[in-house]
């Protein structure tokens, strides 16, 4: 038996995508680390989505229009890790001295200490000059002119949240250096490369240096003011509709509390509802999936109890139909005999 726990299959830490998607289908997350079995093999993963590669071509199409990406060559997790260490402080070097936006900007943290190391890139955070207030886009790319349902916004709400709340945990000093070493597993003294120690900000050569440098400058900024959603048609890139979350950490504490217990084994997976099985028709592993084969098999058997009880009070109404039958009867009999009236008169 595999006792592995879906945050062990995702090598224990996760992306804010993985989160925010279990609010639209948790068992479609887990299918992503675990396929569904076909047969004896397991089903590909590997499915090109056109909707999803267009969204990636816009995406990418607005960074290049801020940044200029540079290849820099990696040799070690340690290298890979310093990486993306080294692309929040030149985001926040840029915010920082007044740039009034950054695009693609990693971050990662440790919501609500849940234990579960988390990272996502943010599409982009506005600043305003004036007040020094920071503000996150999320740009989200429709295939058709219309703003999506209420079951796909909660996914965006449960992102921007997300982003927020670790991108303020950074700005508040909650994110530690022992946290990182810990969950991601990496040597923070270990001497980066020296492609990679050419793009530090200074002369840092380790982990440890570059993300004393972060937390400094976090420190420096003030927390996220306002989230918003933007929503472009995919074929011309116009805008259809721009609008703002409301940040609430209780109920995204909830959320990810909940969303956590699955992570670690604690329940099990978790689909999507009847009422919502038109979720189904996008997925790719529709045609494979236990839940709603589950599920399928609940609503055959809810029908076939359904019917047996119609059948079984249409029986007993007969039944009694034909009692108050017999009852007139032998009150009428009664009458008859002895000359008082029926004592019961039921007319049809």
């Amino acid at each position: 038996v595999d006792a592995a726990t879906p945050l062990d299959l995702a090598n224990r830490w996760l992306f804010v995508t993985d989160l925010a998607q279990q609010s639209w289908c948790e068992q479609q997350v887990f299918y992503k680390f675990r396929p569904p079995r076909d047969t004896d093999d397991l089903l590909s993963v590997d499915i090109p989505n056109p909707s999803v590669e267009k969204g990636s071509i816009i995406h990418l199409a607005r960074e290049a229009e801020l940044h200029t990406k540079v290849p820099v060559p990696t040799t070690t997790k340690e290298d890979a890790f310093a990486v993306t260490v080294i692309n929040i402080i030149g985001s926040l070097r840029r915010l920082l001295s007044g740039s009034p936006m950054v695009r693609e900007m990693p971050i990662f943290g440790m919501p609500f200490d849940l234990g579960i190391f988390v990272s996502g890139i943010i599409d982009q955070v506005q600043c305003d000059p004036e007040s020094m207030h920071y503000d996150i886009w999320e740009l989200k790319t429709r295939s058709s002119m219309s703003v999506p349902s209420g079951a796909q916004k909660d996914s965006t709400k449960i992102q921007v949240m997300l982003y927020k709340k670790m991108l303020d945990d950074l700005i508040l000093n909650r994110i530690t250096h022992r946290m990182i070493e810990k969950h991601r597993k990496v040597d923070l003294y270990l001497e980066l490369s020296l492609s990679v120690q050419a793009e530090c900000p200074g002369s840092e050569n380790n982990l440890h240096q570059l993300l004393s440098v972060l937390f400094d400058m976090g420190q420096k900024m003030t927390c996220v003011s306002q989230l918003f959603v933007e929503y472009c048609y995919q074929e011309d890139k116009s805008a259809i509709a721009l609008e703002e979350v409301q940040y609430d950490e209780a109920w995204l504490c909830q959320k990810i509390t909940h969303y956590s217990e699955f992570w670690y084994g604690k329940r099990e997976v978790c689909g999507v509802d009847i009422e919502e099985a038109w979720k189904c028709h996008s997925c790719d592993f529709q045609d494979h999936c236990a839940w709603r084969a589950m599920k399928a098999d609940e609503y055959t058997r809810k029908c076939t109890q359904q019917k047996q009880i119609k059948k079984n009070i249409s029986v007993c109404l007969r039944g009694l139909f034909l009692l108050c039958r017999m009852l007139v009867g032998a009150a009428t009999n009664i009458s008859e005999t002895t000359g008082y009236p029926p004592l019961v008169s039921i007319e049809y």
